[in-house]
């Protein structure tokens, strides 16, 4: 994974105040620093942050989690099967009304109806 701590965006004030939060910002200083030790860290910092993200992801999988909440908050309305109206077309639903269309149920998938 390339990162860097010195040049390009990093004297931004958001930038800098991240890699410094970090203790990243710029060149490797001290005794006994060498080039690049600054990037490694933050290249450790990112890695850990996308791996605990990962997990937690697969974690709400395992649990039927994050398909659970997506079908609760779904926000896209769904498409009206009402009935036509004289007119010929259908009669528009409410923007408030939600309901998701059935899921097929597999033997893996544990009944979110029981809460």
């Amino acid at each position: 994974m390339e990162v860097g701590t010195v040049g390009g965006g990093t004297h931004l004030p958001a930038q800098s105040g991240c890699l410094d939060i970090c203790g990243v910002r710029g060149a490797s200083k001290g005794p006994g620093a060498q080039p690049g030790d600054n990037a490694r860290k933050l290249a450790q910092i990112v890695g850990a942050a996308v791996l605990a993200g990962e997990l937690s992801l697969l974690a709400a999988l395992a649990a039927n989690h994050l398909v659970k909440s997506h079908m609760q908050h779904n926000r896209k309305p769904q498409e009206s099967t009402a009935a036509p109206t004289e007119g010929g077309a259908a009669a528009p639903t409410s923007p408030n009304s939600f309901n998701p269309a059935p899921m097929r149920k597999t033997a893996s998938m544990p009944d979110l109806n029981k809460n």
